[in-house]
């Protein structure tokens, strides 16, 4: 992640940072280990919360990983929120219990309603916009919990009082460690996530049309990975 080194036929990295790559793992399937370990990320770090029934704000790669590693790790009730239906069909595909696809305000009603008026425990903001960030809070019953993990909007104004009065939490979520990286590879390889027929996979040399599709994404379109 801070080294130079990508698209290469070689890259130089440190030793202690490799993992066994399973002999029965495809190499479409291999790379995407990094992203699920960002969902098994945001299970570890909201382990010492109540949480039965959760809110992920985006159907896109990150945000279909959390999903999957709610349910799987803790077995979680997912409710997923996109403004695409093609995403969302994903998201039902792969588990998702409820899927929402409208604006903010349109989202925390079909909060309340699915939690008798009580808001969600938790909400994965996969998104990380301005507004996605004012909706993980205000989705939240009392003493729930925010992790933000989509970088998109930096600054934002939030309702403080909100989030003091009710004491909710907000995490910050980046990446993996190199244990989740690990129980990554061993949810792939015992095939109890999904990291693969959803995503679109491409020869090498349609990559900067391809890196350029998934910047303006049309309805389908989650995730590219590139072959040499």
């Amino acid at each position: 992640m801070h080294r130079n080194g990508a698209f290469a036929e070689y890259v130089a990295v440190p030793q202690e940072i490799l993992i066994p790559w399973p002999d029965d793992i495809t190499a479409t399937q291999a790379c995407l280990t990094e992203p699920l370990a960002n969902g098994i990320h945001v299970v570890n770090l909201t382990r010492h919360l109540q949480i039965e029934k959760a809110l992920v704000i985006g159907a896109g790669s990150i945000g279909l990983m959390c999903q999957q590693t709610l349910k799987v790790l803790r077995n979680i009730h997912v409710m997923v929120c996109d403004l695409s239906s093609g995403r969302l069909e994903t998201a039902v595909r792969l588990g998702a219990e409820k899927v929402v696809c409208s604006g903010i305000g349109d989202v925390t009603s079909e909060v309340l309603d699915w939690t008798a008026g009580e808001g969600i425990d938790l909400v994965v903001d996969a998104a990380g916009s301005a507004a996605t960030k004012r909706l993980s809070l205000a989705a939240l019953r009392p003493g729930g919990a925010a992790v933000w993990i989509g970088l998109h909007d930096n600054a934002t104004q939030l309702d403080t009082y909100d989030v003091t009065l009710q004491e909710k939490q907000v995490l910050g979520s980046y990446s993996a460690k190199n244990e989740e990286l690990a129980h990554s590879l061993d949810l792939i390889r015992n095939k109890q996530v999904d990291v693969s027929s959803w995503v679109d996979i491409e020869p090498l040399q349609n990559s900067v049309e391809g890196f350029r599709r998934m910047l303006r994404p049309a309805d389908g379109d989650i995730k590219a990975v590139f072959v040499p």
